[in-house]
């Protein structure tokens, strides 16, 4: 059995020509857990701080949240951390390998 794990960071960040009033987004961003695949740790910051975050699942079973910044802001951060865990059993030998 293969075992690594990933210490992942996804940054998004915009920004704007001029303040935007507010803005809606869904974030998906939680890594998937599948058979030999774990997320052992996930954190989202977001700046400016949404006034909501609603968490939920969609139809395939995929996690993500629903946030609402409804302060005017000219820049956003939306920084995602993971720790994710894979475990596989080893792959076929490789053509010609004995």
């Amino acid at each position: 059995m293969s075992r690594v794990l990933y210490d992942i960071r996804h940054l998004t960040a915009y920004d704007y020509a001029s303040t935007v009033s507010s803005a809606r987004c869904v974030l998906r961003l939680r890594p998937r857990e599948v058979a030999g695949q774990t997320c052992r740790a996930h954190a989202v910051a977001v700046k400016p701080q949404p006034r909501s975050n609603q968490p939920g699942k969609d139809f395939f079973g995929n996690a993500f949240e629903s946030i609402l910044i409804d302060a005017p802001h000219a820049t956003l951060s939306i920084e995602a951390r993971s720790i994710v865990d894979v475990a596989r059993p080893p792959g076929p030998p490789a053509a010609g390998a004995s």
